[in-house]
């Protein structure tokens, strides 16, 4: 856990202390859970490998909480506690901006309540600007008429002096005169007269809108009304290109003091990795979630898998079918149901699908016409391609009042203020089930780790396979067994048939013969002048020799067995690990990289300290038997077969010397104290078979059977414990639920 997120469950835990009950949900969420999850890593794992397993486990665990505190603690910062919201949220280009922005206009969204001021006051302006305009080209036409008036006046005085000075006798003589010599007659006034017809021209044909002042007011007027431009209706309205609505946007509204917001949300089926996150947000503050979807297309299953992913369980959700048929040909039509024949049966198979998908947190679908509701109560720019389709509703229908009613988005606005009558209880409740539904995945998850690595069939398999590994050793030491006696067998028999053949050659050759002497013991021999003496080294290096050759067969015989049975156990258990691993990978993708079932083949001890304990005990069995065996006394019990042996023979040397005794007689001696020398042999080996095999069992077939039940016994512990988490988490998230009003 991090430094910052320490911080902020502090800062949970102080707002715990200071708000309501239900307020502490998340926080006490964060603290519940780290109790459930703190005692996985006391689990007692006795075998090294599993304990693997169990950090293996603790890590994901710990992975598992530290998204579930971060999820909780988002939640906590959008979760919004006094204002009822619900997001808008749909597939691309459903019409979702359209319904919203009808829903703004007609239930008087705090920003178009804003703006509506604005325009009056623009509106306002405008007006204020065209009195002024008019009163100004008002009076300027009247000072026109008046000017024109007085030179007209003065225009018609003018030319009644010229015509009475025209009529003179001395004007009418002038003009004789001057028709003699082909010159025009004589014109009284006549520029003054242009001059005046010219202003009053002037005057007539003069437009007042050209006076600066008209210009000017003309100009700040033309200002007022670009102004105004901004705050038409339809901006947010998409185009129809893909992304359009690029950013969350909420929407405050006030209904009767009872606040609430809007929240557009871009489209799931647009980029759907750049707004994934806005989106996310926007559906953790909402404590409802109106659905947009195009009337008459059941959602696909990618779009109902988005669906899912983003809604999961966490809050009430309405499918609003917006019917996008833009024409309407029909002469009597006057419901909406005329218009869209097949809209119920749609908001039935809608319903059906919605209900599997989604359970009880799917409450219900609309449908409705949101172009039509946005023309009937929006102001739409000319230059704007909805304006004419607006145009033709209200020619079609006559009035905004019926066209909206038509459009049925009035049955959305009855259903968000139905909403905010139970709003208190809407929002604690809203706010409780995210939580609710962030421990469910949690939990989940959980459940899902168990299923997947630690399923009663895989743990199943597994026990089986340890079953199989145990009884194939169980054969091998039975085999082990088997073995060593059949050893005992041949190396007693073997080791008594030749010393019975160096014997009876003994006393056939009444101990002259010292070729089967190795050449130190044959110098030794000739040194010894005294026959008996000499028989008596004789019979002693014959009973030496077999016994150390008994001894060093028996201990490479041994070695050799145990090597074997050591191989067969090893064999068993990687044979086991093998099928484990098989199993386990049908199950686990990446099982490679995993220790589960990944037993340690070494057991954690060394296989060589056998070959030592065989010679050892072998060692043991055959002590006595050096040189120097057949004097009594030494405490051995081959030594004292031995011993009794030669001793025989030595009572027998008389025959050999004295000729008195057939050889025979001396051989049927010989062969009874060898049958008795077998017999001990037989039992000495025997008990040296018996630690052997007392010491395989100890240290390799109990060992292995022990690591093996750990392993066992800690995948079982795994298993046992993520049970436990689970079970400890539903109790929580019961506890949790009863905080709902």
């Amino acid at each position: 856990m991090g430094y910052g997120e320490n911080n902020i469950i502090e800062t949970l835990k102080d707002k715990r202390k200071n708000n309501s009950s239900y307020r502490n949900v998340y926080s006490s969420l964060i603290d519940n859970v780290d109790e459930v999850l703190n005692d996985i890593s006391n689990v007692e794992i006795q075998h090294i490998d599993v304990k693997k397993v169990n950090d293996e486990v603790h890590s994901d665990l710990q992975y598992l909480r530290n998204e579930f505190v971060q999820k909780l603690i988002k939640l906590d910062e959008n979760a919004v506690w006094d204002k009822f919201t619900i997001a808008f949220f749909g597939e691309t280009n459903a019409g979702k901006s359209t319904i919203i922005e009808a829903l703004r206009i007609s239930m008087l969204e705090d920003k178009k309540i804003e703006n509506n001021e604005l325009k009056k006051s623009i509106d306002s302006k405008i007006l204020e600007l065209k009195q002024e305009s008019e009163e100004i080209k008002s009076s300027i036409r009247e000072l026109k008429l008046n000017q024109a008036k007085e030179k007209t006046s003065q225009l018609e005085q003018i030319k009644e002096k010229a015509k009475r000075l025209q009529n003179t006798f001395w004007a009418n003589g002038l003009d004789v005169f001057r028709s003699w010599f082909g010159l025009p007659p004589v014109l009284f006034f006549e520029q003054k007269i242009k001059l005046l017809e010219n202003e009053i021209y002037k005057l007539d044909s003069e437009d007042p809108e050209q006076d600066s002042r008209v210009a000017n007011i003309v100009s700040k007027a033309s200002e007022l009304k670009k102004e105004r431009e901004q705050f038409f209706d339809g901006e947010i309205i998409g185009t129809g290109v893909q992304d359009f609505t690029q950013f969350c946007i909420e929407y405050q509204f006030n209904q009767e003091e009872e606040p609430f917001t809007l929240i557009d949300v871009p489209g799931i089926e647009g980029n759907e990795g750049k707004y994934e996150k806005m989106i996310m947000e926007a559906v953790s503050k909402a404590h409802c979630v109106f659905y947009v979807c195009s009337a008459g297309k059941l959602p696909e299953s990618g779009t109902i898998a988005k669906i899912k992913k983003y809604l999961k369980e966490q809050t009430e959700v309405y499918f609003l079918l917006n019917e996008r048929k833009n024409t309407y040909t029909y002469d009597d039509v006057v419901t909406f149901e005329a218009m869209h024949p097949g809209a119920e049966d749609f908001r039935k198979n809608i319903s059906n699908q919605m209900q599997n998908e989604l359970g009880d947190f799917y409450k219900g679908c609309y449908s409705l016409q949101g172009l039509m509701a946005f023309c009937s109560k929006g102001e739409i720019p000319q230059k704007e391609r909805n304006f004419k389709f607006q145009k033709k509703l209200l020619d079609k229908f006559e009035t905004p009042e019926k066209l909206y009613s038509i459009s049925q988005l009035e049955k959305v606005e009855t259903l968000i203020r139905f909403q905010l009558t139970e709003m208190e209880r809407k929002i604690i409740n809203a706010n409780i089930q995210k939580a609710v539904c962030a421990a469910n995945d949690f939990q989940e998850k959980i459940q899902e780790i168990r299923n997947s690595r630690y399923s009663d069939e895989f743990v199943q398999n597994i026990d089986k396979e340890i079953t199989v590994a145990k009884d194939k050793n169980d054969n091998s030491q039975r085999e082990l067994k088997n073995e060593l006696t059949r050893i005992l067998n041949k190396l007693s028999k073997s080791a008594v048939e030749n010393l019975r053949e160096k014997l009876y050659d003994l006393i056939d050759k009444k101990g002259e013969s010292l070729y089967r002497l190795n050449t130190s013991d044959r110098s030794k021999a000739r040194l010894i002048k005294n026959q008996e003496k000499r028989i008596k080294f004789i019979a002693g290096c014959y009973g030496n020799y077999v016994l150390e050759e008994l001894s060093k067969e028996y201990t490479d015989s041994t070695q050799k067995t145990c090597d074997s049975f050591t191989r067969e156990v090893k064999e068993n258990v990687e044979k086991m690990q093998s099928n484990i691993k098989k199993i386990a990978s049908v199950r686990i993708t990446g099982f490679e990289n995993r220790t589960v079932g990944d037993f340690n083949t070494s057991f954690n001890f060394q296989w060589s300290k056998f070959g030592g304990i065989v010679i050892s005990v072998a060692g043991m069995a055959m002590s006595g038997a050096a040189l120097g065996s057949a004097i009594p006394g030494i405490g051995n019990l081959i030594g004292a077969a031995v011993g009794a042996i030669l001793g025989a023979l030595f009572n027998v040397v008389r025959f050999f010397l004295d000729k008195e005794t057939p050889e025979s007689k001396a051989k049927k001696q010989v062969d009874e104290k060898l049958r008795n020398l077998q017999a001990e042999i037989k039992s000495r080996l025997d008990a040296s078979n018996k630690n052997i095999i007392d010491d395989c069992q100890k240290n390799i077939i109990n060992e292995v059977r022990t690591m093996l039940d750990y392993n066992l016994k800690g995948i079982k512990a795994i298993q046992s414990v993520l049970e436990a988490k689970t079970d400890q988490l539903e109790i929580l998230i019961k506890e949790v639920k009863t905080q709902k009003k």
